[in-house]
């Protein structure tokens, strides 16, 4: 499993080599996408990679992405192979994860952010109209906003500048960052929230990430920042949350807050086929057929 695809091309070597059947996992964009640092690669190294990337889709008996976007990329790139590529979606561990209980923040509304923040470029503009947000529900509904409050547990060091900007403003007192903890911790901290603010830039619109499931499984409802496209949608088709732009944020997070716009949630959405046992269950009898 990997990408970029190093490994994976290892793994084409040993199969030319030995009578072995190969499956390579790839768990994100690579050569088609520029984050994740691989956009600032030269001309040569870039042409490097897609050529391991073909040797990769056409020699491996199988191909494992975790998203329909991937897939219908790979299928429509690599047409002759599209019958390799599999989809099998991000998994939950339900072990790791807990049981779901429903928040008790009755003097209270706490809204959290847990994972990584990605695209760095469109995160600043992102808390520019959050820090906004919090200045209209300040002047609209000021009892409110005393008894709210936006927890952050962000990885990696890409938030610091971040972090300055909102303990600069007045609404330091409202707006927390926290080191990362452990999974089952953020869990825990995902269930007394009252809703889950997750940011996502535009390169990922279409990207279903594991911490949605995560959430979706906790029975907290999301309320997905970024532009229009098929995470949005399926939230808001699924009752999972909503949706809203960066621009919306400022006027759409005080509606909710406040309780003029109520967050449907469905709390029976079947989330069977996301699970560990299930999503193994089919690896090793759809793919490996062992």
């Amino acid at each position: 499993t990997g990408a970029p695809f190093r490994l994976a091309v290892y793994g084409t070597e040993l199969k030319r080599l030995h009578d072995i059947e190969l499956a390579c996992d790839l768990r994100d964009p690579w050569t088609w996408h520029m984050e994740y640092g691989h956009g600032a690669l030269s001309t040569r190294k870039m042409e490097q990679e897609r050529a391991f990337e073909r040797q990769v889709m056409m020699e491996s008996d199988h191909v494992i992405v975790p998203s329909l976007s991937m897939l219908e990329h790979l299928q429509a790139h690599y047409p002759t192979r599209s019958e390799r590529f599999v989809h099998l979606p991000h998994t939950i561990d339900t072990e790791e994860l807990g049981v779901p209980t429903p928040p008790s923040n009755e003097e209270c509304t706490r809204l959290i952010y847990a994972g990584t923040l990605y695209g760095t470029v469109e995160a600043g503009p992102y808390f520019d109209m959050l820090l906004a947000a919090f200045d209209h529900l300040k002047a609209r509904a000021p009892h409110v906003y005393e008894r709210t409050r936006l927890d952050l547990y962000i990885t990696g060091k890409e938030s610091e500048v971040h972090q300055r900007f909102v303990q600069r403003s007045i609404h330091r007192s409202r707006i927390h960052f926290h080191d990362p903890v452990s999974a089952r911790e953020i869990s825990e901290r995902i269930s007394e929230a009252d809703a889950v603010l997750i940011f996502i830039p535009s390169y990922n619109k279409d990207f279903l990430g594991t911490k949605f499931n995560e959430t979706f499984y906790l029975r907290r409802p999301v309320i997905h920042v970024g532009d229009s496209g098929a995470v949005g949608h399926y939230i808001v088709k699924h009752r999972l949350g909503t949706s809203m732009t960066v621009e919306e944020l400022p006027a759409r997070l005080p509606e909710i807050v406040t309780g003029a716009v109520r967050l449907e949630i469905d709390t029976k959405y079947d989330l069977r086929e996301h699970t560990l046992e299930h999503v193994t269950d089919r690896l090793v009898n759809e793919v490996l057929h062992l």
